[in-house]
């Protein structure tokens, strides 16, 4: 058999440069393809928002031609019932009277409606300003003249004219606005095209109402008061002017009750007079349309009828119109108008709001008045749509000359202020208050006082560049600020993903972004930590920089590195920064990074001379968000400069029951309470995983938030959720915060419970303290923000009341519903659960944490438990309560059964023949549908519900049991250092039996006393990943006697681990050690301890040291003060001393690896003294050392006779460390040996500004403080109080409530209003935070689904649009290629060069080295 090529052949035709084992897998290719198929918007969105707006703009034109024609109709009304001159007729009288206060109600309403509300939006307000005193003077003359010419138009021009030509009329009233328009056209530099537009539409115009006298006078309709026509169509004319609606609005230099600077800087709302101004004028018109009504009923008039008793009783009679008005018409006229006209204005407001002003106002403007024309002339239509013999009259004169001026006005209207309806809204989701000069309509002419009150003049045309500037849409900086600690590589790869595609995005706008990260432990004596080259080695992956591409600068608080990210256009690169802390520098934890990055954004990097807006985006080192998400939250920020800050919607990720647990949690969370706190006032916590905070509104906050906790108060507010408590005090310092559901991102949640439960301590304690402050500070709060009003207040009250009587209400729901399954006695049950509560609450005081975890999941199964059987019981119930035999079938039942809702089997009332049981749950349901509904997207986030009631006692019971108890901790809780603790906590009454034990039994010498020990335990160590480690410590020795072998053996067992802590705690109560890998971080070499030490001590403690295996300073970093008095350490002063030298040695780590023999082992240990002792047990080679793995303290100490502490120490952190690194550590390896070859720069030589800055933050702020002279002792002293306190609080009202229920449920015959009274309690209080949160989420929706669809475009394949002008690219951003090629980023697939564009002088140092290298 031949074959088809030889050895030689296939060798030359293989490349190992490309293998199998190289490429991608299939999935994560599949994956990445699909993600980048659906960057973009579905092709169901444009198709969405065509039929939105042709929907929309065809609605509006109906409105816009129907308020017209009804108004010219029931003026012609008016004329038609015109009493005769010759008699007095008093019947005649009052139709008369009856149709002329029609016309007066139909201008007046709509006045009387916007003077409430500018009467209730701007008095109300303290911090809305008053008009300049010439501006009210131009208030008053509006609001004379406006009335003036509609009365003149509706009483005198339109009755006596055809309605073709009443359409004409009501078209002419924007020729004087086309003037200025081509005056300021001529001022500023336009093009000729736009000027001859300008020319053309005045010609037009004008020769079009030329047209319209002539036709006027040619009828011989009112050639007797034909004046009435120029005056009407002057006056309208003059009050309508753009110039002199914006003059109205001019503001006064000290017009507001506080003049200070902050309240006047706080926003457009604050420095706005629109609703001042709205109230003045809409003041004046009501009364001016009164009084000129009247004069024009009295005095202007030829009829025999004085101001006498007849008169009176003639206007009295009128209004009664069910005489005074005979034909339908009229009524259907009237009401077209007004409800016609009020929601016109809405949808209008709505479609400038949401961007779809060319298809629903250009366009409606454009063909209202043809529309009309053709309604009026066409005898079918008018027929079909009129039905009025009076209004259907077709005697206008020659056609010719009617399409004549229909076409002049609307090619005038077209070509002038009209064209400027079809340009492009530069700034989304503005408020009434942005599009409008003056907020408000007529119905008489609505579309064309809409166009001209529209703010959108020639100076918005000329200079829409500087309009964006003013909005804060250019010269934008945008920060990115993260805070990380300890986050796997997945975490950190999701957001540098979500970095690389802002940086991707952003070059295609015109906003400027920087990233910052600011690393907690990152860095220790210039020595990165593993956690930060984790990340720095995902760098080239995912934003297209090589690591050894950085600047790397030493920094007062440490270290920081920077990059140039790639740049494909001429603009700024995208600066990306990690600052690494020394926690020996600066202080630890994340408020301390948060106050770093806002006062480094605050007064070094941002630019206060540019003019524009800076935001700072914070970030979770976590989280996973899009361009799409960031946009959106900026659209908020920049409709509305009086909003301090604006959150996102935010998606847990993870798997388990734990995680669909807090799936529901979040969802139903965002959708109610988010949502209500958004629509009542502000919501009270942007969390920073993804939040933008306007850096004005930091700038407020800062000084206060940057301040220490002085109080058990203040830990709880600041260090334990400040996040909440750096928004509760935005909201005291007047900023609104705002919540935008369209903007979304996904962060990790905690799944494993006990993550879970110490994260929630932290949350529910500091949203408790929080609460409490806004309650308890509500009447400063309410001067400084006028937003939160009285309702605001008694729902956060209402939450806090109810979050208070929480664990009452659990019990009582459990005993309920355990009666309805088993026929439980419903006393005995509560009184069991109230004896648990009790119990778990001494527990959580006086035992450790493992124990407390290990009660709380045994509490969360038995409740989950008996929630199976109350939920089953429960529906029962409801099947019982709505079936005919209830009665029958609930009359076995105990008398005495409490429920939430009083007795099961009680009914609210005789009139409601149901249970509050099966109105509550039925209406809980019903929302939480609703919810869903109006959720599509996240409607599966309900299938989790089942979870959440499973684990709602728990949540609700004993999480906030829990949470009360622990108020002491001040742990994280969350990724914490994963630590080993061998040894034990000693216990007053371990000590005190111990103490007896000996005093009986003289013999008893064990080390240990395990039977009263309370051990500690934890989940293991992670260097490089995390990896359970079991510990080697053994407590005792046995088979060895002798009282020196006994305390040595006892003593190396303990200070095994205290070597490889590297944290040394000189708390005496404790006697545990524990391995913190993350201090393991150095490679300097080692000192003698005779030159470490200094020669006063040298010659006293040197030859001590020694003796005990410390002959230098890589076996001395591990040493603890129980160490040194042990060695014979004594005095104080020295103690303290050599504890201050330690802290500074580096710590000697070793790395994970494998080596060759036991020689270089051995050598790289530093313990190569010892090399005999393993030729003598035959441990040479590698495969020899395996046997090392298995040795403990006792077999070193006597197989391999090495007796010295220091020594034995040493050997087993470096048998812990053999073994073959992991690829994360191997990523780790590398990435030092990179970093280290980078040029170390001093700050202080490269920028002497930004170096005198940080220098200046820590010295006020940022040192650490020093425990000996800090207040962490008192304030754990009172913490303790405050605890108790607590406790005793939330025991008394539960336990008042849980009585005052249980007591009126006995009463059988005590109602009110015939209700049971508990069911009435309950369903006030709970069904009334329902309906506050439901009615609160549906105008919340609302306000999201009109982001959607400002956002929405009208192509195909085009990105969502932004006033932000960001294009998210993610379809380059991944690339999936095939064989042996890796995924690369957007930047290289468009051949990036060299960066372009200068770097601000502020912006950090980058690497000389060009970044084509790293393309």
């Amino acid at each position: 058999m031949s074959m088809s090529s030889s050895p030689s052949n296939r060798e030359d035709s293989m490349n190992t440069s490309s293998l199998t084992v190289d490429n991608q897998w299939k999935v994560e290719k599949y994956i990445a393809e699909r993600l980048s198929r659906q960057s973009g918007p579905s092709k169901l969105v444009p198709i969405a928002k065509w039929t939105l707006t042709i929907l929309l703009g065809s609605f509006i034109t109906c409105i816009f031609v129907a308020t017209k024609l009804s108004f010219i109709s029931l003026a012609r009304f008016l004329n038609s019932v015109k009493p005769s001159s010759n008699n007095f007729d008093h019947k005649e009288w009052v139709f008369y009277t009856g149709h002329y206060l029609l016309i007066y109600l139909t201008i007046a309403v709509p006045y009387f409606l916007l003077f409430l509300r500018s009467a209730w939006t701007g008095l109300c307000r303290r911090t809305v300003v008053w008009p300049t005193k010439r501006a009210m003077i131009l208030c008053v003359l509006v609001g004379i003249l406006e009335p003036f010419g509609l009365v003149i138009l509706a009483l005198k021009v339109l009755p006596n004219m055809t309605p073709t030509l009443g359409a004409f009329t009501m078209s002419s009233f924007i020729a004087f606005s086309v003037v200025g328009t081509t005056i300021e056209s001529f001022k500023h530099r336009v093009q000729f095209v736009w000027k001859a537009c300008n020319i053309v539409s005045l010609i037009l115009l004008f020769g079009g109402i030329g047209l319209v006298i002539y036709m006027v006078v040619d009828t011989g309709g009112i050639s007797k008061d034909i004046w009435h026509l120029p005056v009407c169509i002057a006056v309208l004319n003059v009050a309508w002017l753009p110039w002199l609606l914006k003059r109205m609005t001019e503001q006064a230099e000290s017009g507001v009750e506080f003049t200070d600077d902050h309240f006047i800087s706080r926003g457009s709302e604050s420095t706005s007079t629109t609703w001042k101004s709205s109230f003045i004028t809409y003041g004046v018109k009501n009364l001016a349309t009164f009084f000129f009504c009247f004069v024009f009923y009295y005095l202007d008039t030829d009829f025999p009828i004085n101001f006498t008793q007849e008169m009176l009783s003639v206007f009295l009679s009128a209004w009664d119109f069910h005489t005074s008005i005979r034909d339908a018409h009229v009524w259907a006229n009237f009401g077209v108008n007004l409800i016609g006209g009020l929601v016109g204005y809405i949808l209008v407001a709505v479609t400038c709001h949401t961007n779809m002003q060319r298809g629903c106002l250009a366009l409606p403007l454009v063909l209202s008045l043809p529309v009309s024309v053709i309604v009026i002339k066409v005898r079918e239509f008018c027929n079909d749509f009129m039905d009025d013999d009076v209004f259907c009259q077709f005697n206008d004169g020659k056609l010719v000359l009617v399409v004549m001026v229909a076409v002049a006005f609307t090619l005038g209207h077209m070509l002038s202020i009209g064209r400027h309806s079809f340009e492009k809204e530069l700034v989304y989701l503005q408020k009434e208050r942005e599009l409008f000069w003056v907020p408000g309509y007529n119905g008489a002419v609505l579309d064309f006082f809409l166009l001209l009150n529209r703010k959108q003049t020639i100076e918005i045309t000329i200079r829409s560049r500087s309009r964006r500037q003013k909005l804060g849409c250019m010269k934008t900086k945008v920060y990115i600020c993260t805070t990380m600690y300890r986050e796997d590589e997945g975490e950190m790869k999701q957001l540098l993903e979500s970095l690389g595609r802002v940086n991707l995005a952003q070059q295609e706008g015109e906003t400027y972004f920087e990233s910052h990260i600011f690393f907690d432990a990152g860095v220790r004596n210039n020595k990165i930590s593993e956690f930060p080259l984790i990340l720095v080695s995902l760098l080239e992956e995912t934003l297209g920089v090589k690591p050894e591409h950085c600047t790397k600068v030493v920094t007062p608080y440490g270290l920081k590195l920077s990059w140039g990210l790639p740049s494909y256009k001429d603009k700024d690169l995208m600066i990306f920064s990690i600052h690494l802390k020394d926690n020996t520098l600066v202080k630890n934890k994340k408020r301390w990074s948060q106050v770093m990055y806002m006062s480094y954004v605050l007064d070094f990097l941002k630019d206060s001379a540019n003019g524009g807006e800076s935001y700072i985006l914070t970030t979770d080192a976590d989280v996973m968000f899009t361009p799409d998400s960031v946009e959106a939250l900026l659209d908020l920020m920049t409709r509305d400069t009086s909003i301090g800050a604006v959150c996102a919607r935010t998606h847990p990720m993870g798997y388990g029951p734990l995680v669909w647990y807090q799936v529901f949690e979040y969802a139903v969370g965002h959708w109610f309470q988010k949502a209500s706190e958004h629509v009542l006032g502000s919501v009270l916590c942007a969390p920073g995983c993804f939040s933008v905070y306007r850096c004005r509104a930091l700038s407020d906050v800062l000084p206060k938030y940057c301040k220490k906790v002085e109080s058990a108060f203040d830990f709880l507010t600041k260090d334990m959720g400040e996040d909440r408590w750096m928004c509760t005090l935005m909201v005291q310092s007047g900023w609104r915060i705002e919540y935008c559901a369209a903007s979304e991102n996904s962060t990790n949640c905690p799944a494993e419970f006990e993550e879970f439960y110490k994260q929630r301590r932290r949350w529910i304690a500091s949203t408790l303290a929080n609460l409490m402050l806004v309650i308890r500070e509500w009447r400063y709060i309410s001067l400084f923000n006028h937003r939160l009003g009285v309702v605001f207040l008694c729902y956060q009250a209402l939450l806090l009341f109810s979050t208070l009587i929480a664990p009452s209400m659990v019990i009582l729901v459990v005993a309920g519903g355990l009666q309805y399954a088993w026929d439980v006695d419903v006393i005995s049950m509560i009184l069991l659960q109230v004896f648990a509560c009790i119990i778990y609450t001494f527990i959580c005081i006086y035992t450790s944490q493992d124990t407390q975890m290990l009660v709380s999941k045994l509490y969360t199964f038995l409740y989950a438990v008996a929630m199976c059987a109350a939920v089953v019981g429960t529906a029962e119930q409801v099947v019982v309560d709505i079936s005919e035999e209830s009665g029958s079938s609930n009359a076995s039942k105990s008398s005495l059964q409490v429920t939430p809702s009083g007795k099961p089997n009680q009914h609210i009332s005789i009139y409601l023949p149901v249970s509050v049981t099966t109105i509550y749950l039925a209406f809980l349901i019903g929302v939480f549908l609703l919810g869903g509904v109006l959720h599509p997207r996240e409607f599966t986030c309900l299938f989790h519900g089942i979870w959440y009631l499973l684990c709602l006692p728990s949540a609700y019971l004993v999480l906030i049991l829990y949470s009360i108890c622990n108020l002491t901790d001040s742990s994280w809780g969350t990724r914490e250092e994963t630590k080993v603790t061998v040894g034990y906590t000693s216990h007053w009454w371990s000590s005190f039996f111990r103490k007896w034990f000996k005093k009986i039994f003289f013999c008893f010498t064990c080390v240990t006393f395990s039977c009263f020990r309370d051990k500690e335990k934890t989940s293991g160590v992670s260097v490089g990943v995390q990896t359970p480690v079991t510990s080697l410590r053994q407590s005792s020795i046995p088979g060895l006697t002798g009282d020196g072998l006994d305390r040595a053996s006892s003593r190396i067992s303990v200070m095994e681990d205290q070597y490889i802590s590297g944290d040394f705690a000189s708390n005496t109560d404790y006697v545990d050690y524990e391995f913190d890998a993350s201090d393991l971080k150095d490679e300097n070499k080692p000192m003698d301890v005779d030159q470490w030490l200094p020669q006063e001590l040298s010659s006293i403690y040197s030859d001590v040291f020694k003796k005990h295996g410390y002959e230098n300073t890589l076996l001395i970093k591990g040493l603890t003060e129980a160490d040194l008095i042990q060695m014979g350490v004594k005095r104080k002063g020295h103690v303290q001393y050599i504890l201050g030298l330690i802290s500074n040695l580096p710590a000697f780590e070793i790395e994970y690896k494998v080596p060759n023999n036991v020689d270089d082992w051995l050598e790289e240990i530093g313990l190569s003294m010892y090399r005999d002792k393993f030729y003598k047990n035959k441990i040479k080679t590698l495969k020899e050392m395996e046997i090392l793995k298995s040795f403990n303290t006792k077999m070193i100490y006597d197989q391999l006779e090495i007796k010295k502490q220091g020594h034995i120490k040493r050997l087993l952190y470096a048998i812990r460390m053999l073994k073959d690194p992991l690829e994360a550590q191997k990523k780790v390896i590398r990435m030092r040996q990179l970093l280290d070859g980078v040029d170390l720069k001093e700050l202080m030589i490269c920028n002497v500004g930004e170096f005198d800055f940080w220098t200046s933050l820590r010295s006020k702020c940022l040192e650490p403080d020093l425990k000996a002279f800090g207040m962490e002792a008192e304030i754990k002293e009172k913490l303790v109080g405050l605890r108790n306190n607590w406790i005793m609080t939330i025991a008394v009202a539960n336990t008042l409530w849980l009585i005052l229920l249980a007591t009126i449920a006995s009463k059988g015959n005590l109602t009110v209003i015939g209700a049971n009274p508990i069911g009435l309690v309950f369903l006030i209080i709970f069904g009334l935070l329902f309906l506050v949160q439901f009615l609160a989420m549906i105008v919340h929706r609302v306000s999201t689904l009109c982001h959607y669809v400002a956002r929405a475009p009208y192509t195909f394949g085009n990105p969502l649009l932004t006033t932000w002008s960001f294009q998210d690219k993610f379809d380059s951003f991944v690339i999936a290629t095939s064989d042996s090629e890796e995924v690369v980023t957007g930047a290289e697939s468009d051949n990036v060069g060299r960066p372009r564009g200068p770097l601000s002088e502020r912006t950090p140092l980058l690497s000389e080295r060009p970044l084509a290298e790293v393309i």
